[in-house]
């Protein structure tokens, strides 16, 4: 194939991929919202400075803290996210401390940029209880792989400024 031909399939694939028309405050914050590869890593973002990144190729996605909690610096094996109303939840059925090799038993958890919260419950009941303490309604949890393709596909997520659906901006 030549390199014209290898250019204009290029240049289709590139202009398929859905925009999020958004004009950002700096090339920061566009990046970080755009932006689907990191250097060594796939990810799409949550609330900056929070994303989801995938690291080593085997569906293991993870969430870093920015303060960490009960010696929790990431959540690992983040299998399903949710944002609303500027509030992150995830879910991981092997949540690890430390390193890889310490797991322990939280497996839900709620990240709330604006306040400086990131806390993890052992169950679903402590988890739902606090939802309902600060007045969050019941969500759509989407798994990380599918949130991970939409944006790789569209360049958008439900819970990004900017985004499109069906010429609706989120």
């Amino acid at each position: 194939m030549n390199i014209k031909a290898l250019f204009s399939i290029f240049i289709i694939l590139v202009s398929c991929r859905g925009e999020n028309k958004h004009h950002f405050n700096n090339s920061y914050e566009e990046a970080f919202y755009k932006d689907y590869q990191g250097m060594d890593c796939l990810r799409f973002p949550l609330i900056a400075p929070y994303e989801i990144k995938e690291i080593d190729d085997n569906d293991n996605w993870n969430l870093k803290l920015v303060r960490g909690f009960d010696h929790y610096l990431m959540i690992s094996n983040v299998d399903k996210v949710a944002v609303t109303n500027g509030v992150i939840l995830a879910h991981s059925e092997k949540a690890s401390r430390f390193s890889s090799d310490i797991f322990t038993n939280k497996y839900w958890f709620v990240i709330i940029p604006s306040k400086n919260v990131e806390i993890g419950f052992e169950n679903l009941a402590g988890f739902n209880s606090y939802l309902k303490e600060i007045k969050v309604n019941p969500v759509n949890w989407t798994t990380t792989s599918s949130a991970f393709n939409e944006f790789k596909k569209t360049g958008c997520l439900p819970w990004i400024t900017g985004c499109y659906s069906n010429n609706i901006e989120r």
